[in-house]
């Protein structure tokens, strides 16, 4: 099938796994894998851009201070 080569020629973790397994409890349990990582992922995604989103980061400078050096 197509969708295996693809699978196979991928980079994404977990897809070439998909492809090559041998039994059906083995492909399953590597889509389950695979989802879920894609989704938690996503869900971290989507708090971080999120928070930036409310909160920008704001980037200040600071003066720099005079220190003497004493040798």
């Amino acid at each position: 099938m197509i969708i295996f080569d693809f699978f196979r020629a991928s980079t994404i973790h977990g897809l070439a796994y998909l492809a090559d397994a041998k039994s059906a409890f083995a492909k399953i349990l590597w889509l389950v894998c695979v989802i879920s990582s894609s989704l938690t992922a996503a869900v971290i995604i989507y708090f971080n851009v999120t928070d930036w989103a409310n909160s920008p980061t704001v980037v200040t400078s600071v003066k720099p201070a005079l220190v003497e050096v004493r040798k």
